[in-house]
């Protein structure tokens, strides 16, 4: 009997699909900055050297700099890179730069370094 359960189910296990793959982990905006920002632009946006000069980056802290920058314009910056800058399309997403924008630069505070937020 159980041998004839397992002949007639064994069609219905060979249609089971294959599991779906894990997702890939959510883009961690603060990480990425540190990784790939922070070198030019500071751990905390104000593009300070670890010597205490100014670099040749953007200052991202710099309110006028913020005023004169909408989000679309720094996601593009973002993506297809600027001056020195280089361009980190298909590193990231449109919408996990569109992330690193609103979560990280648009929060940056001169003198505080940005932290590794928790996904």
């Amino acid at each position: 009997m159980r041998l004839l359960a397992l002949l007639l189910a064994a069609p219905l296990l060979a249609q089971t699909p294959a599991p779906a793959p894990a997702p890939a982990p959510a883009f961690n905006a603060s990480a990425f900055f540190l990784k790939s920002c922070a070198g030019c632009h500071g751990q905390d946006g104000s593009a300070t050297r670890p010597d205490g000069k100014k670099g040749r980056a953007a200052d991202l802290t710099d309110a006028a700099w913020q005023k004169a920058n909408t989000d679309a314009a720094i996601q593009t910056s973002i993506l297809n890179g600027k001056g020195h800058m280089p361009a980190f399309k298909g590193r990231i997403s449109e919408a996990d730069a569109l992330t690193l924008v609103t979560d990280v630069v648009r929060k940056l505070q001169k003198g505080t370094p940005v932290k590794v937020a928790a996904n």
